[in-house]
């Protein structure tokens, strides 16, 4: 079965983190991430999905940096962005 991590709030060291717990999978909220977190974490061979990402930029800066997923209370709007296919 997967495991997954939730977070609302930055963790100093994600990897470390997630390893100890056993998770293969890390959720954290919108403002609990970093861009630059998303290609460390796929390096290490962790899935990552955010959660309450309501804003086009930020769900085309996810998708543009590779998320593996987006829970959004819009998502017709994410539907729409990822229908357009800007990252081209």
């Amino acid at each position: 079965m997967i495991t997954a991590a939730l977070a609302d709030k930055p963790l100093s060291n994600c990897v470390d983190y997630l390893k100890e717990i056993g998770a293969d999978v890390y959720n954290p909220s919108i403002s609990a991430i970093n861009l630059d977190e998303i290609e460390l974490l796929h390096n290490k061979s962790f899935s990552v999905i955010v959660w309450t990402v309501n804003s086009e930029k930020a769900m085309k800066d996810l998708i543009k940096v590779g998320v593996d997923g987006i829970i959004t209370d819009f998502p017709q709007r994410l539907k729409t962005i990822l229908n357009l296919d800007f990252r081209q």
